[in-house]
């Protein structure tokens, strides 16, 4: 029967080849686009979970209010380290990291574009990353030891082995390899190519947050009553070095009570709100207290979009399924006749979906090794489907898709067509019922409804990602170059040593500006805090180390006051300080100029106030920034911001890295253009608009398909119809509008819908950024004529061959 069953499938499928092709072509690009998502999905829901410890393991971060504003970060200092593994019994192990450095040297060669960190001997006790070579137990015993992840070390020292070789992560520091961990079977939140021993300062404030502090706690612990001992234990501290804590009203022994802390860190910090905060690290990649939840909601939507493809490609084969039922009626009332039962039937029509299931599975899979490049070039992956370290459980999954699939795409269409009265059939009526063609309707509308959704919410982000690109962004970062200072001694120059160098940079011909800064515009990184106000209040800074022109070369205005000059050098290099718009706005200055402003113990008088320029991103208000020029060497400016003129930039850019070659010597020169931080930002966006863009275009060809194939078959079944209508006198243009009509409303009605949904969808994206547009209603008008159009077109197209068939063909057999 299995036999006989599977040759009279494919004879059917064989019958109808243009409604195979599309069916199968269709259910591929649903399950490629579906396997595709699903490596991604699988790959990022699999970071920190390789090994059951790590359920044990936390990040360690603070939460707290200054005044008006909030800060969540997530480090820690080094004194609640060392607190927590002296005071609390629940803790089993402790590891710090630093930021860490971008460059290793091995023999001579330079290795940009890493991330190499510094960190405790307890590292690997706390995220048991797993050594491929060497011993976890001892790789970061020794002071001057390192450990490569397995990508870096093949980067660097190919096929040799590399324990026991010596790297530098500075032209002066040494450390022997140690050890070598997988990264590719360990993917972790924690962004780092090497960790090396590191000496942590004694550092006693609580207040410097400067470290990513991991708690691993005790196996078999009660987790939620070690995170609340832990956070009493920092707010203890915290309220104790209190700068004007009096050491009277403050027991010197016992811990204080969380109401108690809180109290004396308001009055003397003026902090509304201080917790630590503790996050599982199996979290963190997906959606982090700190981070925000932008890649959980990233999956969400892809989920969404595999599904809707997965949904549409069902869609057709039941559509086409129903559409064909005249044409199997009197194979099925035959059958009845002949004595096959309803059940052997609906096997045999199972048989059929499960054999197109099958083929446009393996189809599939060459679709997702040609999908895969491009989707990882777009995402800076490296997912592979045949190498994937999960290759079995990803199969299994795909297994359990298809079968829903299967179920899904064949079930009605098998009821539906097993249940054909053979009386009726037998004498010419093939008419099952009007449900098959009311299911045919609703599902063409899901299947525009989805379309229509996906269509309207690319072309609104696009006109979004476009506003964002032409916005005014408050300064001018046209042809400005961004040199990386490798040399501490020239980052920490005081600002009349660096005159020279500046000078000498200047007089290249095409050279019109030259600063340095801690920070560069997009860049987020560097240290922020509170800062007294002479009015007993704080505000939350970011704090901006720059040389004299920094406004100048980024064309950033002037608000009020003046800027940094070299005829104030003495005031200015001593407790000079400029802040922008949000700060005077935060500290509540109707006229900063002359203000004074406290942050490390020191006093700054502000001498003028610029223009907020959006540094943070489209996501969030630009942050209180507060600009110096000090000499202190602590202070350093890690980057040489030169302006150049547009006329022969590329031989200008050339001769600056000539010069700079000269000045930075034993370093190869690492330059890029301010522009192209920016587009470094907007990566994720565009992200986001090409997969909608992909997917937008699947969805749609699809429905197309789907909508083409049914035409097709609706004017073969209606054509006689059509011949009659002919030989009655209905002119072409009649005939075209009776065949549209029906599908016009359906189609014009889905995208209606379409409108309403993906405007709450928009609308709750488009929130998510302090600069928006305003809901661009023409492109919602603009998809509905769009898919009205195209389906007018497919239609019609069908349509227009049987109007034009001359009636005698299509009646010659009555």
């Amino acid at each position: 029967m299995f036999k006989l069953n599977l040759k009279i499938a494919l004879r059917n499928l064989l019958k109808n080849k243009a409604y195979t092709f599309i069916n199968i072509f269709g259910l591929s690009a649903g399950l490629a686009s579906f396997i595709v998502i699903l490596l991604y999905l699988n790959f990022e829901t699999s970071f920190d979970k390789w090994d059951n410890q790590l359920k044990r393991v936390y990040r360690a971060g603070v939460h707290l209010a200054i005044g008006d504003e909030e800060a969540k970060w997530p480090w820690q200092s080094g004194i609640f380290s060392k607190t927590i593994a002296e005071r609390s019994s629940e803790v089993e192990s402790i590891a710090r990291i630093n930021g860490g450095s971008g460059v290793l040297i091995y023999d001579q060669d330079f290795f940009y574009d890493v991330s190499v960190r510094g960190t405790d001997s307890t590292l690997l006790q706390t995220i048991p990353f797993t050594l491929t070579q060497g011993d976890a137990k001892t790789a970061l015993a020794k002071p001057n030891s390192i450990i490569l992840s397995k990508s870096l070390a093949e980067r660097v020292f190919k096929s040799e082995n590399p324990v026991g070789k010596v790297v530098k992560i500075n032209p002066n520091d040494s450390y022997i390899v140690t050890g070598v961990w997988d990264d590719k079977q360990n993917p972790s939140h924690i962004v780092a190519d090497a960790f090396y021993r590191w000496k942590f300062p004694d550092d006693q404030n609580w207040g410097n947050y400067n470290w990513a502090t991991y708690i691993k706690l005790k196996e078999g612990v009660d987790a939620a009553k070690a995170i609340e001992n832990i956070g009493r234990l920092y707010l203890d501290g915290r309220a104790r070095s209190s700068r004007s804590a009096g050491t009277a009203k403050i027991p010197q022994n016992g811990l204080l009570s969380v109401e108690e802390a809180k109290a004396i860190l308001k009055e003397n910090n003026g902090s509304a709100y201080d917790e630590a905060v503790l996050e599982p690290v199996t979290n963190i990649n997906m959606s982090s207290y700190f981070d925000g939840n932008t890649k959980e909601k990233t999956l969400y939507v892809l989920s969404a979009l595999a599904i809707f493809l997965l949904a549409i490609a069902c869609i057709n084969f039941t559509n086409l399924a129903i559409a064909q039922a005249g044409s199997r009626a009197k194979e099925i009332g035959v059958k009845k006749v002949m004595g096959s039962y309803k059940s052997a039937l609906i096997r045999q029509f199972f048989m059929e979906t499960l054999l197109q299931c099958g083929m446009a599975f393996f189809l599939s899979l060459i679709l997702v090794e040609l999908l895969l490049p491009s989707f990882n070039q777009l995402l800076g992956l490296e997912l592979s489907l045949y190498q994937y370290r999960a290759l079995g459980f990803l199969l299994l999954q795909v297994a359990g898709v298809l079968a829903v699939v299967i179920v899904l795409a064949g079930a009605y269409p098998a009821v539906y067509l097993s249940g054909f009265n053979p009386a009726m059939v037998l004498k010419g009526n093939y008419n099952r019922s009007a449900k098959g063609i009311w299911l045919r309707k609703a599902l063409i509308i899901v299947q525009f409804f989805i379309a229509g959704t996906f269509l309207i919410c690319f072309l609104v982000i696009s006109a979004q990602l476009t506003y964002m690109r032409n916005k005014d962004l408050g300064f001018n970062g046209e042809n400005v170059m961004i040199i990386n200072i490798q040399n501490l001694a020239t980052m920490q120059m005081a600002t009349d040593r660096f005159e020279p160098i500046r000078q000498r940079l200047k007089r290249i011909d095409g050279v019109m500006e030259v600063t340095r800064s801690s920070n560069y515009p997009w860049n987020t990184s560097g240290s922020s805090g509170n800062a007294d106000l002479e009015q007993e209040k704080s505000v939350m800074v970011d704090d901006r180390f720059i040389d004299y022109d920094y406004f100048k070369l980024l064309d950033i205005k002037l608000v009020s006051g003046r800027f940094f000059e070299p005829a104030h050098f003495k005031a200015d290099t001593v407790n000079a300080a400029i802040i922008n718009e949000t700060a005077a706005k935060a500290a509540g200055w109707k006229d900063p100029v002359g203000q004074k402003i406290n942050r490390w113990g020191v006093e700054w008088k502000i001498v003028g106030v610029v223009r907020d320029f959006n540094a943070p991103g489209f996501e969030t208000q630009p942050k209180a920034a507060l600009y110096r020029i000090n000499d202190n060497a602590n202070f350093s400016r890690r980057y040489v911001l030169i302006k150049i003129a547009p006329e022969n930039f590329a031989s200008t850019r050339q001769k600056v890295i000539d010069e700079w070659t000269k000045i930075e010597t034993g370093f190869p020169v690492r330059d890029r253009l301010l522009t192209d931080t920016f587009a470094k930002v907007m990566q994720k966006y565009d992200r986001l608009h090409r997969i909608m863009q992909a997917f937008s275009f699947v969805t749609f060809f699809i429905s197309l398909m789907g909508i083409f194939a049914l035409a097709a078959f609706t004017v073969k079944m209606r054509t006689k119809e059509i011949a009659v209508r002919k030989l009655l006198g209905s002119s072409t243009g009649s005939i075209l509008s009776l065949l549209n009509r029906d599908f016009m409303f359906l189609v014009i009605g889905a995208n209606g819908v379409a409108v309403i949904a993906s405007y709450v969808i928009l609308r709750k994206w488009l929130s998510t950024f302090i600069y928006q547009i305003e809901m661009p209603w023409m492109l919602y008008v603009l998809t509905i004529i769009v898919a009205a159009v195209t389906t007018l077109l497919t239609v019609s197209f069908q349509a227009w061959k049987s109007a034009n068939t001359h009636p005698a063909t299509a009646l010659k057999y009555e």
